[in-house]
């Protein structure tokens, strides 16, 4: 598993898919809009044909590979590398016309859930996300830390490894996850020592939160 390689596959898949989302913008009068479990849970046919142009690079680049797309759901693979692919994070945000949404692509190990490679485009704001020292803070640099409870794996698959790649922590309220995103879905992303802060904070806020945690490591 050669990481430049993969992250090579993940920027080509994540490229293909900010094109195929940015075109659909422009005719976005013609999209059809469906509620999956509710009003602020929307899909659309952008995020179904933007996740389509991703599995096609993907399958065109390692066949061998399995897939875990949010719209597609899971494609078993042959290899121990799993895809994991948001195409439309912040679908709302996308069809009212608000910049901040981005394409995710992420592999990581099938075994252990390891996170190998990671690519998130924002094409409304800037052509890639990229990696800077952790000095001020993390990624980007637009936010200090991220609080983010239920999340899904491909919500936060890249983006957690381009924190963990800055030099920040990720994890949930339970414990810092090395290497990967939290199990628990519930996500705390931030520069080390502030992350060691936040989480006794909002452990006192979220302590149900914490006990689910716990119980699912156990368990």
């Amino acid at each position: 598993m050669d990481p430049d390689e993969l992250l090579t596959v993940a920027r080509t898949a994540a490229q293909a898919g900010a094109r195929t989302a940015m075109a659909w913008r422009e005719r976005a009068n013609r999209l059809l809009i469906e509620e999956k479990e509710g009003p602020d849970d929307l899909v659309s046919q952008a995020d179904r044909d933007t996740e389509r142009a991703i599995r096609m690079v993907l399958a065109q680049h390692r066949p061998q590979d399995g897939v875990l797309g949010e719209e597609d759901g899971a494609t078993a693979g042959r290899a121990d590398v799993r895809w994991i692919v948001d195409p439309i994070d912040g679908t709302t945000n996308y069809l009212y016309g608000r910049p901040d949404w981005a394409v995710s692509v992420a592999a990581a190990e099938v075994a252990g859930g390891r996170l190998l490679a990671g690519v998130v485009i924002e094409p409304a704001l800037d052509p890639l996300t990229w990696v800077r020292s952790p000095a001020r803070a993390v990624a980007t640099g637009r936010a200090d830390a991220l609080w983010a409870p239920g999340l899904q794996s491909w919500d936060c698959a890249a983006g957690a490894l381009l924190v963990l790649q800055a030099g920040g922590t990720v994890g949930d309220l339970v414990a810092p996850s090395p290497g990967t995103w939290p199990a628990s879905g519930d996500v705390l992303a931030a520069p080390p020592p502030m992350w060691t802060q936040l989480r006794a904070l909002l452990a006192d806020v979220y302590p149900p939160l914490a006990m689910v945690g716990v119980r699912h490591r156990e368990g």
